[in-house]
């Protein structure tokens, strides 16, 4: 706006929030690149992803790992494990952005491009320069540089300390653990003066664990390896000297012939080169150290919290899988078992032996990825239980968790496009403001009061009669209140923290990952589930006006959450698989 660009340009955004801003601050129109890509291409991006970025990388790990496995003295993959994951994000996010600007530069056939340089993820390196002249050499471009505010940053920091003793408060006044005191168990637990001994197995755990960190009470009688923050924490008595060094000696260029008249597999391999050589010497080092903890403490079993999907956790575990030390992960959200989410696949079901699921199992697995093989062993041991000391809470009418807002280059690509997610919420927020006489709370995330995070925010800003609230978690919120309405308007994690509670919950579809029919057959007895924007208000508009039936059935719950006794059933588990060795 400073420099008058958009007097003679037509505006494109990768944001929806730049977009609605656009609109609502200066009267401008401003698409968003989004609009220009169909549900059924984002779809089969998503499956030419796995065939081209799992051959390249097998590519990778026939000519390079073996140079890699020279100096390690070892015989393991590197490039599946390190960037299988998200390296078909940055596949889905090029062709995204090259069918839609290139529908735009057709349809403009413009003189000039301007655009704002940054990093198109933040997953691996790539910048939008290179892109644009990679693929667009013939149409002059032009960089504007910008940087955030000092006072926007200093706003950012006191805004997430406000949050954290708002929370400290809002906690402690009911009863919770006392947060400030879970972060200094927990740095006490991985710093500690904890002596190993040579004489007692070790147990690998991938921090953090979640609802799992019961099993630190099992494991007391092991020595304890943690992985955490992309740091292994040794014992303090373990002296690490060896220096590996690399020295940049490795020989591309068998590769390079493969991909040379592929551009699109081209720029992916640059990109995949720059990060590996920035990371490869650190990661070389790391996994010597962890080779000699291995063979001066003996490392019998590797438990994972998050999946080792990047990064040199994605090494530390493929290193034990090498070994053949068996590894035990566990579920982490709603979306595992019950959607198809081929990406996830392999860092979910293929980096470990068992698998501690919530509650679906391996014939549950075997429907949702029918013509996938897997060999892990699926435990369908539930979701743990938080206990629920409180006395009373707050009756509210209506509860929207609203799904944050992400950018076709920061995640937002691989999923409902971001601009039909905006309407969503729009549509919903127009509908709900519209309502008399009924308590109404709009839950963002945490510490996401933003454009960045909540692209309707000019829109949600102006709904008076709408409560807004980002500085707690959603658990935290339904400790403290009782709402007689759920809407999820995008398939995700806030439908598990709702489906135990006395309400009704109206769920929107998510058509690029869709629900494997059985689940979704238990879930309808649960929900209101709806395609379209219209139906669901036509839903809700019915049950306030008492038309539609309650819907309570635990069928799905009973199913793919809640089990007896998991805690019992997990320790159990372990007890027996590390007596055995």
């Amino acid at each position: 706006m400073k420099n008058k660009l958009h007097h003679d340009c037509e505006m494109f955004s990768t944001h929806y929030s730049v977009s609605l801003y656009a609109k609502k601050q200066y009267s401008l129109s401003c698409q968003c690149l989004s609009e220009f890509v169909s549900i059924d291409e984002i779809r089969k991006d998503i499956e030419d992803s796995i065939e081209a970025v799992d051959g390249l990388l097998m590519d990778l790990d026939k000519y390079i790992s073996p140079q890699i496995n020279k100096i390690l003295r070892v015989n393991m993959r590197y490039f599946v494990p390190v960037y299988a994951y998200h390296l078909k994000f940055q596949f889905h996010i090029y062709r995204v952005l090259l069918r839609s600007m290139g529908r735009i530069v057709d349809l403009l056939n413009p003189l000039e491009i301007f655009f704002y340089e940054r990093g198109l993820t933040s997953l691996i390196t790539g910048k939008t320069t290179k892109f644009l002249t990679y693929f667009f050499p013939n149409i002059k471009k032009q960089a504007i540089h910008t940087s955030l505010p000092k006072n926007n940053i200093t706003a950012d920091k006191l805004g997430s300390l406000y949050s954290l003793f708002y929370r400290i408060y809002f906690k402690t006044k009911f009863g919770i653990i006392h947060p400030v005191q879970m972060m200094f168990d927990w740095l006490r637990t991985i710093t500690r003066e904890n002596k190993f001994s040579k004489t007692k197995q070790t147990v690998l755990i991938g921090w953090p664990l979640y609802e799992f960190e019961f099993l630190l009470t099992q494991l007391k009688k092991y020595n304890i390896l943690y992985f955490s923050a992309d740091k292994l924490y040794a014992p303090k008595e373990f002296k690490y000297k060896s220096v590996v060094k690399s020295k940049g000696l490795f020989d591309f260029s068998k590769v390079d012939e493969i991909y040379e008249k592929n551009p699109l597999m081209k720029l992916l391999l640059q990109d995949i080169k720059e990060d590996f050589y920035n990371n490869i010497d650190s990661h070389l080092n790391s996994l010597e150290m962890l080779k000699e903890l291995d063979n001066v403490y003996s490392i019998v079993c590797g438990i994972w919290g998050l999946p080792p999907a990047f990064g040199l956790k994605s090494l530390i575990f493929e290193y034990l899988s090498h070994r053949k030390i068996e590894i035990i992960g566990r579920q982490h959200g709603s979306l595992q078992g019950v959607q198809y989410r081929p990406w996830q696949f392999d860092s979910e079901f293929l980096r470990c032996n068992y698998y501690l699921s919530y509650g679906f199992d391996r014939n549950d697995l075997k429907r949702v990825y029918p013509n996938k093989a897997f060999q892990v062993e699926v435990l369908p041991y539930g979701k743990p239980k938080s206990e629920n000391k409180f006395i009373s809470k707050r009756e509210i009418d209506i509860l929207f968790p609203m799904t944050n807002s992400l950018s076709i280059i920061d995640g937002g690509a691989a999923r409902l496009p971001c601009d039909q997610l905006a309407q969503r919420q729009l549509e919903l927020l127009e509908y709900l403001s519209s309502l008399k006489g009924f308590s109404v709370y709009v839950k963002l995330m945490v510490n996401s009061k933003n454009y960045q995070s909540c692209a309707v925010l000019p829109i949600l800003e102006k709904k008076y009669n709408i409560k807004v609230v980002d500085n707690v978690s959603l658990t935290d919120f339904l400790s403290s209140y009782s709402p007689k309405i759920v809407i999820i308007e995008f398939v995700s994690t806030p439908l598990y923290d709702v489906l135990h509670l006395d309400s009704e919950i109206f769920l929107m579809d998510d058509p690029v990952h869709p629900y494997e029919n059985n689940a979704l057959h238990e879930l309808q007895k649960r929900v209101h589930f709806a395609d379209k924007t219209s139906e669901m208000i036509h839903m809700l508009d019915s049950f306030l006006k008492g038309d539609l039936k309650p819907k309570r059935d635990n069928t799905y719950k009973n199913h793919y959450l809640s089990k007896k006794n998991t805690s019992k059933k997990v320790d159990h588990f372990i007890h027996h698989l590390l007596t055995d060795k």
